[in-house]
């Protein structure tokens, strides 16, 4: 019962600390003068948490690369020109990239935040109240795909200790699969 009531702490902490965080994040978007560099800088994250599990050369890699372009993102933070038309394809873009990375298995969990984001697009939300959701669960998209991940390759690390005898540390070059 002790370590049941421990859980449900740790739980409600968790919470509490996302939910803080996630409401300075909105804070943030709503404060004049616009905080956006922290903006970009979670833009970023996202960014590279895309292109972290893929090789440096693939064409969805680039693709990313290309059409996540940091500084015109900024640029359009800083002189208000992010509408929605602009929120609306950076969220089917990114969920877009999420489903064809993740496993089959998650996509009804996938696409349950983007369904709750048009949602919140088609009721006309704030930018920063949809803005601060987006960064929220495409972090937990991403989430899931490298826990995902670390699973297959702990079971392969498992089965075969030698896989990587050569010394060779999957995190020290980014990630890459």
């Amino acid at each position: 019962k002790s370590s049941q009531t421990i859980s449900i702490m740790e739980q409600l902490i968790s919470f509490n600390m996302k939910k803080a965080y996630f409401d300075l994040v909105e804070e943030k978007l709503t404060t004049e003068p616009l905080d956006y560099a922290w903006v970009v800088q979670l833009y970023d994250e996202i960014k590279f948490k895309l292109i972290g599990i893929l090789k440096p050369d693939s064409e969805l890699r680039n693709d990313i690369d290309e059409r996540m372009d940091s500084e015109l993102f900024e640029q359009m933070i800083r002189y208000k020109a992010f509408d929605y038309r602009d929120l609306q394809q950076l969220v089917n873009y990114v969920f877009d990239k999420i489903l064809r990375l993740c496993a089959p298995v998650r996509d009804p969990d996938v696409k349950a935040m983007l369904d709750e984001l048009n949602e919140m697009m088609d009721k006309a939300e704030t930018i920063p109240k949809v803005l601060t959701k987006y960064i929220e669960y495409a972090n937990e998209g991403l989430d899931i795909i490298y826990d995902d991940l670390g699973v297959v390759l702990n079971g392969l690390q498992n089965e075969n200790p030698n896989l990587w005898s050569d010394g060779m540390d999957r995190q020290s070059d980014g990630g890459s699969f």
